[in-house]
């Protein structure tokens, strides 16, 4: 009977809420905020290997989320990656023609690019971008007319940004932005989609793994935004919501972090606990404190040994030196030590065992925690920690929510009885008349979203879809204002 409680417990959830849906709906009442859905896959792996072990560790430092929306009239499809800790909008030239588009505009009349032919040369007039208007396509009946983003001229791209040329950031604004009270104004993302009226607020929630909303992998997840998930889903339960402040902006620079009150390895504290979060980071950044429990520890032996290895990587994305330790597959390890994270504002210790962070590549082990060579004080954590938690983000009140988990004792007594109950309930409701057409509401669904979503709806969501139409009229009729003003 083990886990069975939780799962009727569930249930019983489930039903409830989706006859609390039908009597909603026969009231016709618009019971949610304005939302949108954003599918987004990983970057394929397929790079990572047959290359050097340098190499390897490069391609694995992150598995990037992307997705596809349509730029300008005639549209032109744009390759956008989703950076949490990235403010702004930003395109290649590279990757997008203005010159194919009617309906480009360049914004920044200082910086634009003057014309010098007949034959569309330009002069640029600034590398690090000008600031553009453009088409936004979030589907064929949702627009955004008057779009702003920074264009980054061809063959210009700077170094931080050569692996992702094209961003959709969902980050807080820095202290050191360059863009801060100049006209025209350079809006971020969801901002942007709030201007439209797409949305009401400016948060957003990965959906990943057993959070996601959709049960295959035609797609790896979603990015819910204008609505926190509990009021969509019923597993993610209100009264375990937790907040913590990102508002510290000589900590933030921008990106969201969680300030832990204490960190521990091995029940040893660990003096550095800033801690940011990147949604692309497919291993972890720690701080060059941690490194050196580890060599004069956990790897000392094998190090001197030589049955592990230091060495260098070179990563791209931010011009920076990354150490790290591989070892033979004869290594053996007494002992598996654990990290823990401790918050008292999120009231939860999160803990990460260092099984997850070995990965095996040629005969060798390759541990996934990485350090700067340059002196680093931060931590950085990425799908390992945010795949396996709840995180909710929020930027209108900058801050980071969290669902704390909640462990249920298992009594299989109890279980019958909710057995029983969940289905008096659903007879009840039958006999009634009010029937559970989740087939019906499936392919609803997939007529109103079916330019974002193809496969079976987690049912759990099913909810999303009842305001989809509504959000649609919404939407436009928010648009028209958009317009006018």
């Amino acid at each position: 009977m083990k886990n069975y409680g939780r799962i009727f417990l569930s249930l019983i959830i489930y039903f409830n809420f989706l006859s609390t849906m039908q009597i909603i709906k026969s009231l016709e009442i618009d019971e949610l905020p304005r939302h949108i859905l954003m599918s987004f896959r990983k970057e394929s792996d397929d790079k990572a290997y047959d290359s050097s072990p340098e190499k390897f560790m490069e391609n694995l430092m992150y598995r990037k989320l992307y997705t596809d929306y349509n730029i300008g009239n005639p549209w032109q499809k744009i390759k956008f990656y989703y950076e949490m800790n990235s403010y702004h909008t930003q395109i290649s030239e590279d990757y997008f023609e203005k010159i194919r588009s009617a309906t480009y505009k360049c914004l920044d009349n200082k910086k634009c690019p003057k014309k010098t032919s007949e034959l569309n040369d330009f002069i640029l007039s600034d590398k690090e971008g000008y600031i553009s208007e453009e088409i936004f396509e979030l589907t064929k009946d949702n627009k955004m007319e008057n779009f702003t983003f920074i264009l980054k001229p061809k063959g210009k791209t700077d170094s931080e940004n050569t692996e992702i040329p094209n961003i959709l950031g969902f980050g807080l604004k820095n202290n050191n932005d360059n863009n801060k009270n100049k006209k025209p104004e350079l809006l971020s993302f969801m901002e942007q989609l709030k201007r439209y009226n797409y949305i009401d607020k400016k948060i957003f929630t990965p959906l990943i793994g057993d959070n996601a909303i959709i049960e295959t992998r035609f797609f790896d997840g979603y990015v819910l935004v204008g609505i926190l998930p509990h009021e969509v889903n019923p597993l993610f339960i209100e009264k375990d919501l937790k907040w913590i402040s990102n508002k510290d902006k000589s900590k933030s620079n921008g990106n969201w972090y969680i300030n832990f009150d204490s960190i521990k390895y091995n029940n040893e504290p660990i003096k550095d606990t800033l801690t940011i979060l990147d949604l692309n980071l497919n291993i972890v950044v720690g701080p060059e404190s941690f490194r050196k429990k580890l060599i004069n520890g956990f790897f000392k032996k094998h190090l001197e040994n030589q049955i592990c290895s230091e060495n260098l990587f070179f990563n791209l994305k931010d011009e920076e030196h990354y150490i790290f330790y591989s070892c033979g597959n004869d290594v053996e390890f007494i002992e598996i030590p654990k990290l823990s994270f401790y918050s008292k504002a999120l009231n939860e210790t999160f803990e990460l065992t260092f099984e997850n962070f070995f990965t095996q590549y040629k005969h060798r082990f390759y541990f996934t925690i990485i350090f700067k060579k340059n002196l680093n004080n931060n931590w950085i954590l990425g799908q390992n920690f945010l795949n396996n938690y709840k995180f909710v983000f929020d930027a209108e009140e900058e801050r980071i929510g969290y669902y704390k988990s909640t462990i249920q004792e298992n009594h299989p007594f109890i279980a019958i009885l909710i057995i029983i109950f969940a289905l008096s309930i659903f007879f009840l409701f039958y006999l009634c008349g009010n029937k559970f057409n989740i087939e019906g509401d499936n392919v609803y669904y997939n007529q109103q979203m079916q330019k974002n979503i193809h496969q079976q709806v987690r049912e759990e969501y099913s909810d999303v879809k009842s305001n989809t139409n509504k959000n649609i009229k919404n939407n436009k009729k928010g648009n028209k204002k958009s317009k006018k003003d």
